[in-house]
């Protein structure tokens, strides 16, 4: 049986997006946490902010004990689970680490015998990688994890609007480097790429005449 990976770009934050598990990421220096997991923090009502606290049953502050934390939403989020993922000290972030903690992320969720993930690139909120080598390190990462598992992998990867096309380039770029791993990776076509619109106006156009 062979592997295959689909990655859909999703413009949204990770608690909106519909996965079997969401996914999200932590440096140990994070206090509070930033990022995706700040944001799913404040939808779990400070779960994530207690267990990091403590280190009971999660993810310890010190370094030494779990590096993972995983989650019920109770309808929190629109994912079932959610897990949390220790990064390490930012200051040793880099695209090989970013590679290293996708396809972490990626055995675990096969572990958990689940096929759809909502993910955004790991440390993404430093700004420290280019949007697109990010891309490309977390294709590099779910490759990794799927060899020779015979499993399937749907990536829900999630980004901003203004990031949608460099993040599209990156994974392009990933997709051919890694052609000859044997395994199907399935990208979005940019015909699929929705560009952001503006809401509309909630008052009258400029030079419009309003009836009195």
């Amino acid at each position: 049986m062979s592997e295959a990976l689909a990655i859909e770009l999703v413009a949204e934050p990770v608690d909106r997006v519909v996965a079997e598990v969401a996914v999200a990421f932590c440096f140990r220096e994070d206090r509070p946490l930033r990022g995706p997991a700040g944001r799913a923090d404040w939808r779990l009502c400070g779960d994530l902010s207690r267990f990091v606290a403590d280190g009971a049953g999660g993810i310890d502050p010190g370094g030494v004990g779990a590096s993972a934390l995983l989650l019920p939403t109770e309808g929190r989020l629109r994912s079932g689970r959610f897990l949390l993922l220790d990064l390490g000290v930012a200051a040793d972030f880099g695209p090989d680490a970013c590679a290293r903690a996708v396809q972490d992320a990626a055995r675990r969720i096969l572990d958990l015998r689940v096929k759809s993930v909502a993910l955004g690139p790991p440390g993404d909120w430093l700004d420290r990688i280019p949007v697109g080598i990010a891309a490309q390190a977390c294709v590099r990462g779910a490759v990794s994890s799927l060899e020779g598992t015979g499993r399937n992998l749907e990536i829900r990867l999630v980004t901003t609007p203004e990031r949608v096309a460099r993040t599209l380039r990156g994974l392009e770029a990933a997709a051919a480097d890694m052609s000859d791993r044997g395994i199907q990776i399935t990208l979005p076509s940019r015909e699929r790429i929705a560009k952001p619109t503006r809401p509309p106006a909630s008052g009258p156009r400029p030079g419009s005449h309003v009836q009195p």
